[in-house]
């Protein structure tokens, strides 16, 4: 599917179809490690992903009561088995605490309710491996911003701001696009609000590398069809490449079609 990751059912599902290949004697902490992408001694990270995990039951809920002509009870019959997977779970025991509660048809109503959204609601995946990359750059560019002559208090926003990017980024798989789009969003607010880091950040070639990964996501997203508000006190700070036409953006699939 193309909104594999924009669809928070397709996310709930594919994360669960996935713990479905793992034996059930497997340690439940491990387990969920392993399908997170957590380093097993981050106890802190594994509680929030797999929080942000449980959420997507909420999330899910909410995006169906929002479809009009839709009753949305009639595709919520996989929750009550999800939440008591949740809630019944053990991290310290087997994964059997977890997964004893999903069978076929769990995974089936579950299926249902993705293709309901995907009708609905057409959305396209960022590109996995595009995002992997950027979050991968961001080191070096906090790393650069860091040791630069930037102002101290710019300073710490860009990098700051960059952790969070990259966090977003790094969950994607779990809570798609909508928190790097809030990040992106926030750093194109300061610029507007914030006449000092509006001068800094167009005074040091540091700053460049900031907005070299604001303008990767904002092309990713206008690639997508994402909505992402670039203002225009934010356009020249912006790579060129990141300069496309918001109003008008080009579908792929409808140059196929014809």
């Amino acid at each position: 599917m193309t909104d594999r990751f924009e669809n928070p059912a397709e996310r709930l599902l594919r994360i669960i179809n996935a713990g479905r290949k793992i034996k059930a004697q497997e340690n439940c902490r491990k387990t969920w490690c392993s399908l997170l992408n957590v380093d097993e001694k981050d106890e802190a990270l594994l509680l929030g992903r797999l929080g942000k995990t449980m959420a997507l039951v909420r999330e899910i809920a909410e995006e169906l009561k929002a479809l009009e002509g839709v009753n949305a009870r009639s595709y919520l019959g996989w929750v009550p088995s999800v939440n008591s997977a949740f809630s019944r779970q053990n991290l310290n025991d087997t994964w059997q605490g977890f997964i004893k509660h999903i069978d076929d048809h769990t995974c089936n109503y579950l299926s249902n309710t993705a293709d309901i959204l995907a009708a609905h609601i057409p959305r396209k995946a960022w590109n996995i491996d595009t995002l992997r990359g950027i979050s991968r750059s961001v080191n070096e560019v906090v790393e650069e911003i860091s040791e630069s002559e930037l102002p101290q208090n710019v300073k710490i926003y860009m990098t700051s701001k960059l952790r969070e990017i990259q966090i977003a980024i790094d969950e994607y798989e779990i809570t798609g696009s909508g928190p790097i789009i809030e990040k992106v969003e926030a750093a194109f607010g300061h610029v507007v609000l914030d006449p000092e880091f509006r001068a800094a950040a167009k005074s040091y070639p540091a700053a460049e590398k900031f907005w070299a990964v604001i303008g990767k996501l904002a092309v990713l997203a206008t690639l997508t069809l994402t909505t992402l508000q670039i203002p225009n006190e934010v356009r020249d700070y912006l790579p060129p490449a990141a300069h496309i036409d918001q109003e008008k953006p080009t579908d792929p699939s409808d140059e196929n079609s014809g």
